[in-house]
């Protein structure tokens, strides 16, 4: 699930980009994209993931859903 929302994010950008960029700045959170994993990068798994465990709540906001 973490997966296809960072996919939805990074690939349509001009709908959910500005509306990512606002929800992360108000939870006081630095810019950043989630991350996508590649199946070539080992450890892609491992960020995208821990990328996702900092921003939850930004994740939540966006989502609506209370688990991810």
């Amino acid at each position: 699930q973490i997966r296809t929302i960072s996919f939805r994010i990074i690939n349509l950008s001009t709908i959910l980009g500005p509306r990512w960029d606002a929800i992360v700045a108000e939870n006081h959170l630095p810019p950043k994209k989630l991350l996508y994993n590649v199946s070539t990068r080992w450890n892609s798994t491992y960020d995208m993931i821990n990328v996702a465990l900092q921003y939850k709540q930004a994740i939540h906001d966006i989502t609506g859903e209370d688990e991810l």
